[in-house]
């Protein structure tokens, strides 16, 4: 360090200029901090120069008054996909109840209830909420048979247990034995297929109609608060929903389900 001030030294004219530039860096500093703590109006760098510009009244409430709009619209998004949850969980629960009605040879009502808790990779599917990808066309019947897969896995875990169990309300007798596997598959196949995936699909659509509809109804009000990015966001989400849209509604193709 000492060399280099000894260096400085040695040209009076650069020490100068070393000493101007970091004086206007740090004022510059400054001042773009105390811009963005808000203590001094915005400050803009470009090429042409620094520039100073001051927020009105009136931008102050244009820019609320956007936000408070904006913030409306994310409400009413977010409700549409509670809305597709909760019907992904009727359907879930429908289709334990159909389940539990034909398993009526089943007697059991501890083994009726376990078979029922087989389906739980569907209420974990409600839950991830990424029906419009999983559900287009082309990826439906390699997700079905995923979940298919963790159904049989879990009933065949339930068969271990059964094996090694007695009955809850007779001890000294074993618990009756589960219907095979091959009936509950072809069961489970059918239903799966005609009553969760292709009516959650249906609602998948309604909610991507919804969704367009809220955007659309959005973009006058940003225009008018002259708020061009939120339009543009608004513009972008609306193409991104109708894709998923003409994603879901593509008619069905030999072996795609």
């Amino acid at each position: 360090m000492p060399n280099f001030f000894y260096w400085l030294g040695q040209y009076p004219e650069t020490l100068m200029w070393f000493v101007i530039g970091s004086f206007v860096l740090g004022i510059l500093l400054v001042l773009i901090i105390a811009s963005k703590l808000g203590w001094l109006p915005k400050v803009i760098i470009n090429r042409d120069g620094i520039h100073f510009e001051a927020r009105t009244k009136k931008q102050e409430e244009k820019e609320f008054e956007s936000g408070r709009v904006n913030k409306i619209l994310d409400d009413k998004i977010a409700m549409h996909d509670v809305e597709l949850f909760e019907f992904a969980l009727e359907q879930t629960n429908k289709l334990e109840r159909t389940l539990r009605v034909k398993m009526q040879n089943v007697h059991c009502n501890s083994t009726r209830q376990s078979l029922a808790n087989c389906i739980r990779p569907l209420w974990r599917a409600a839950r991830k909420n990424n029906f419009k990808v999983v559900l287009r066309p082309e990826n439906t019947k390699a997700y079905l048979d995923e979940l298919l897969k963790e159904i049989i896995t879990y009933y065949q875990e339930l068969s271990i247990e059964k094996d090694i169990s007695f009955c809850a309300v007779n001890d000294a007798i074993k618990c009756q034995e589960l219907p095979a596997l091959d009936l509950i598959i072809e069961l489970l196949n059918q239903e799966i297929v005609n009553n969760w995936a292709l009516p959650i699909r249906s609602e998948v659509i309604r909610v991507c109609d919804r969704k367009i509809k809220d955007f659309n109804e959005q973009i006058p009000l940003y225009k008018d608060l002259k708020d061009n990015v939120r339009v543009m966001i608004a513009e972008y989400c609306i193409e991104k929903n109708k894709n998923y849209k003409e994603g879901l509604e593509r008619p069905l193709l030999a072996g795609e389900i």
